[in-house]
């Protein structure tokens, strides 16, 4: 998936459709380690089947941006 892989709005998707491995510059993994706590694995069903069945490649990004939007607008968890 090449850079794809450290994108912020492409994270969840891979994580949904279970990718378990992500490869990605050093310099994303700390922004991205922040942004997966925050992914509600029960968010990801919905999230795969309404970009599954979009359209176009516009529906897919804005729906995969609302989602990383939102969990933006979330606190971390806390361990």
């Amino acid at each position: 998936c090449g850079e794809m892989a450290g994108d912020p709005v492409a994270v969840p998707f891979f994580i949904g459709i279970k990718v378990d491995s992500l490869s990605m510059s050093p310099a994303r993994i700390v922004d991205l380690s922040r942004m997966i706590s925050k992914i509600d694995s029960n968010s990801l069903p919905p999230l795969v089947k309404a970009v599954m069945s979009s359209p176009t490649a516009e529906a897919v990004i804005k729906r995969l941006e609302s989602f990383k939007n939102a969990l933006e607008s979330r606190k971390t968890r806390r361990q």
